[in-house]
């Protein structure tokens, strides 16, 4: 039986917090989740994990950064980031953006693919 996929979302906003999280529960992924890129870069650190979601919006450069650091001492771990436009992005870094504008359904196909 394949073990379920872990995901690090990084949100500031304690209700999207608590709506994505449980969203993602709910599709059977273990979730942990951190207020701030700092706190996701120790995370990163310590615990193997599938898939990095970090939320653009408070530190758009903040988001970039940690998606470049994971991609060099983690390879292996996908990086998903969510912005208010798919054209908001203008770094090769991340393997999935999920645009803010559209609604739980997106964000789970994206996130299925940014895992596949």
């Amino acid at each position: 039986m394949k073990s379920a996929k872990r995901i690090v979302l990084v949100q500031n906003d304690q209700y999207l917090i608590d709506t994505r999280k449980a969203l993602l529960q709910q599709q059977g992924y273990v979730v942990e989740s951190v207020h701030t890129v700092e706190s996701a870069r120790a995370l990163c650190e310590n615990l193997s994990c599938d898939l990095v979601i970090v939320d653009s919006e408070e530190d758009y450069q903040a988001a970039v950064e940690l998606c470049d650091e994971i991609k060099v001492t983690h390879p292996e771990t996908n990086v998903a980031v969510i912005t208010w436009t798919e054209s908001a992005i203008d770094s090769d870094c991340p393997d999935e953006v999920i645009p803010r504008d559209r609604g739980p359904r997106e964000f789970l196909n994206r996130v299925r693919l940014a895992l596949a």
